[in-house]
């Protein structure tokens, strides 16, 4: 696929076939900011997820230090 400046307008383009670049890169830019909206929203969603996912595996490891051995006050797992 080539870029944009390579497929830029020639030199001898009309009024109308310039509105009508115009128009088609025009597009182009809404349907990158749609993506690009849509990948954040995807990234904040999966930061969301993983700090579930890492709360309840730090909840999960401290049942297993009380299981283990309640006399061991000692072992501690920390988040950050």
């Amino acid at each position: 696929m080539r870029t944009i400046a390579e497929q830029g307008p020639s030199k001898r383009m009309n009024k109308q076939e310039m509105l009508e670049y115009m128009e088609q890169l025009e597009k182009r830019v809404g349907l990158v900011q749609s993506e690009i909206a849509r990948l954040n929203h995807s990234h904040e969603k999966m930061k969301q997820d993983l700090r579930f996912l890492e709360l309840m595996l730090l909840e999960e490891y401290h049942m297993l230090l009380q299981i283990m051995d309640r006399k061991q006050g000692t072992l501690r797992i920390h988040a950050k």
